[in-house]
């Protein structure tokens, strides 16, 4: 809930105030034409939620009239239909923007119609019908594309990313608010710059990505500081502690929220006083004092509703709400749930209608009514699937299981408990994708660190040579001043003189060294890049195949699903499910191979049965090597032991087994022959009947720098990492890894292992 409360002021608008009479003083004396343009630029000065601009556009659209005049005409009802917007009534104001449109269009009014349909982009969004927001948004981009209009640009790429936002397509928002900073940073219109990048932290807020938010928000701040936009630095201050909170960082948290509140004051904006109050109130909810956090709920409520702003008062009444069922004070959370239900006929947010039932079925629940208890969970699952918004779902199905266990329906119990361990997988999942994007973050962090440190040796080194060269005069002075006024004590001078000497020797000695250690550096940093630009070529080649072919399916069903048979429909999704698994797996291997560079993996060698480690891991591929009709025969003596780090060992015969399956022939066989060799070692052999390597590669295969990209029986593609994985495993548990191969007759991968200390007890 406290993500969403975010976005609801992203949008926001400057309220002026004036006295109609003194507006009027500036074009009394006007007529015609020049009359209509001075009250257009007059009326861009004004609040659109004033009621002077919306008296001052009833005379632009009765001047207009009179004048025949088609544009002043469109501008003055897009104008009317804009305050009528933000007044709510939206069937008047859709029709005031549809008669704008055809007036607009007919004058060729290109920047006018840039607004408008930036305003139907509003307009949609506030309604909730995203796909009619954007259909509209992007005709302003196309208008600004075709006049070459930057700012139309910027507004409308920010407002795609807005309504793809207000549907929790975040990866899409993130484009275009990207490539709205873009081009509001060339227009150095620091105001608009602020907005977006606070919509940019709000976004990486809500993937999890919190490190990334608080720059952007600490890059907005200052802007809006700077341009005494109170309003802007309060909401930005108030996002800060936000993530502070989240972090359990509770009081540093309250300070800021205690800013964001004077700020929010300061802008005399009721929906940021609300905003401020609602986040302290969050705090001393998170302190258990329920007595406080109510009565900052209720601060917060009284400025909402002095704006009725339905999101905002939604919202904070299901706070409340939740507040009372966590005291379980049940007959006060409904009344609070059902008051935030009645604004859903306002504004049908989808992901508050699904919050509110699961709340109240939880409140039934607790009060034994389970039937009623199940309507509401089975209604709110509908809601959450239609959205995807599994932390809902996955509450919802453990209540489910919970409640059928109660009612010794063991059966029904079992299987929403499936479905909640489901969506908890897959929500784990979400969180390793998002760390793999953290990941990159990181790595391009560490970068551009490492060449600022480069920079600053670089300076370090032209002081140093400063230093010498001053070294080098000074003695050479002394000297000269010493010969000149001592001329009859030579001894002392020349005493004198070899000590400066020694003092240069030593300098240059320092310096040598000081030279070696950038040296080192320098190389070290080449070795890093070299690194880090092979291990994004080989991410960006292997994600490339099975996107496109990802991509391609899904445009075959999309624009040919009525046309295709049943058989060419499984076809393509059989296709999709490939793709989707080499991309799993590609994602697998990265996420291990970060592990093992950032020394997460430890090696942790236990006494196993190595026929049992064969056997899971060939079970592993079994499926894969079944739909190609591949048998797999192992030849293990069943009392080998051996002391090895089991997770270890098992990614390393996962890869080569998926590898022998993916380059063996529909049909074919693969052999794991595992056996004991002198001097306490043991040699696991992997052999396939398949394709195998080309001489001229059989050294390379190991080596991540070496770009090897061959495909299997199947057109299967590959990963890249998986054999410089075995490689990297085979080096942590003592072993080496070798291949002997010939093209056309098949491979065969071993490894050699040490047996171990096999004196402590079998896992």
């Amino acid at each position: 809930m406290k993500k969403l409360i975010i976005s609801m002021l992203l949008i926001t608008a400057v309220t002026h105030y004036a006295d109609i009479n003194q507006i009027k003083k500036r074009y009394e004396n006007l007529h015609g034409l020049p009359r209509i343009e001075a009250i257009i630029s007059i009326s861009n000065e004004l609040s659109e939620k004033s009621d002077e601009y919306f008296l001052l556009n009833e005379e632009l659209l009765s001047l207009s009239e009179s004048e025949k005049y088609s544009k002043g005409k469109g501008i003055a009802l897009s104008n009317i239909g804009y305050y009528r917007y933000y007044q709510k009534e939206y069937e008047q104001a859709l029709q005031n923007f549809l008669a704008a449109e055809t007036l607009l269009s007919s004058s060729g009014s290109t920047r006018e119609l840039i607004i408008l349909y930036n305003r139907l982009g509003y307009y949609f969004q506030d309604i909730h019908e995203i796909d009619s927001s954007l259909k509209y948004i992007y005709k302003a981009t196309d208008l600004s594309n075709d006049s070459r209009d930057t700012v139309g640009l910027a507004l409308s790429y920010n407002n795609a990313g807005l309504a793809y936002w207000s549907d929790s397509i975040f990866d899409s928002a993130l484009v275009n608010f990207e490539t709205a900073l873009y081009y509001r940073k060339m227009l150095n219109d620091k105001g608009q710059i602020a907005r977006t990048l606070n919509n940019l932290g709000v976004v990486y807020y809500n993937i999890g990505h919190l490190e990334v938010a608080l720059e952007y928000y600490y890059e907005a701040l200052p802007l809006q500081i700077e341009l005494k936009n109170f309003f802007g630095a309060s909401l930005i201050q108030c996002n800060i502690a936000i993530i502070q909170r989240d972090r359990n960082e509770l009081e540093r948290a309250k300070a800021g929220f205690d800013q964001g509140l004077d700020l929010a004051f300061k802008s005399g904006d009721n929906d940021a006083i609300g905003y401020a109050f609602n986040g302290l109130a969050s705090i001393f909810k998170a302190q258990n004092d329920f007595d406080k956090a109510l009565e900052y709920y209720h601060k917060a409520h009284d400025y909402y509703k002095k704006t009725n702003n339905a999101s905002m008062l939604m919202l904070n009444l299901i706070s409340i709400g939740e507040l009372y069922q966590i005291e379980m004070n049940y007959a006060q959370s409904e009344k609070y749930f059902r008051q935030a239900e009645e604004y859903l006929t306002i504004r049908h947010e989808k992901i508050r209608e699904a919050q509110i039932k699961l709340r109240l079925g939880e409140i039934r629940k607790e009060q034994k009514r389970y039937s009623e208890a199940i309507n509401f969970f089975n209604q709110s699952i509908e809601i959450c699937l239609a959205i995807s918004k599994k932390d809902y779902l996955k509450e919802n199905y453990l209540n489910l299981s919970d409640i059928y266990e109660k009612l010794n329906d063991m059966g029904s119990a079992l299987e929403f408990h499936k479905r909640y361990k489901e969506v908890s997988d897959q929500i784990s999942n979400d969180e390793t994708n998002n760390r793999i994007v953290e990941l990159e973050h990181i790595f391009n962090t560490a970068l551009n660190r490492k060449k600022l440190e480069e920079k600053e040796l670089e300076l370090s080194r032209q002081r140093l040579y400063a230093y010498i060269l001053l070294l080098l005069l000074v003695p050479v002075l002394i000297i000269s001043v010493s010969l000149l006024a001592i001329n009859r004590n030579k001894k002392r001078a020349n005493i004198i003189l070899q000590e400066k000497n020694d003092q240069i020797e030593t300098q240059k000695k320092r310096l040598e060294d000081q030279a070696e250690k950038l040296k080192q550096s320098n190389e070290e940093l080449h070795e890093l890049n070299v690194l880090k630009d092979t291990f994004f070529s080989v991410i960006a080649h292997d994600l490339r195949s099975p996107f496109n072919g990802f991509l391609g399916s899904l445009s075959l069903l999309n624009e040919g699903y009525d046309e295709l048979t049943n058989e060419e429909k499984k076809n393509a999704i059989s296709l999709i499910q490939t793709s989707a698994k080499s991309i799993y797996k590609l994602l697998d291997n990265l996420l291990v191979w970060s592990n093992l560079q950032r020394g997460v993996i430890k090696n942790n060698p236990r006494v196993v049965s190595l026929n049992e480690v064969l056997k899971e891991n060939i079970d592993v591929i079994k499926d894969i090597a079944g739909r190609k009709g591949i048998n797999v025969y192992t030849d293990c003596p069943p009392d080998i032991l051996i002391n090895v780090d089991k997770d270890m060992l098992g990614i390393i015969m996962r890869n080569l087994l998926s590898n022998a399956v993916k380059f063996t022939h529909k049909n074919g066989r693969v052999d794991v022959i595992a056996g004991r060799l002198p001097d306490d070692y043991l040699e696991i052999a992997v052999k396939d009947e398949g394709i195998g390597i080309p001489e001229e590669i059989l050294d390379k295969l190991f080596d991540l720098t070496e770009k090897i990209s061959t495909r299997g029986t199947e057109n299967e593609p590959s990963t890249g990492l998986g054999l410089s994985l075995c490689k990297e495993f085979a080096d942590r548990i003592g072993g080496e890894i070798t291949v002997v191969s010939k093209e056309g007759k098949g491979s065969t991968f071993k490894i050699k292992i040490p047996a171990g200390d096999i004196n402590n007890s079998l896992e």
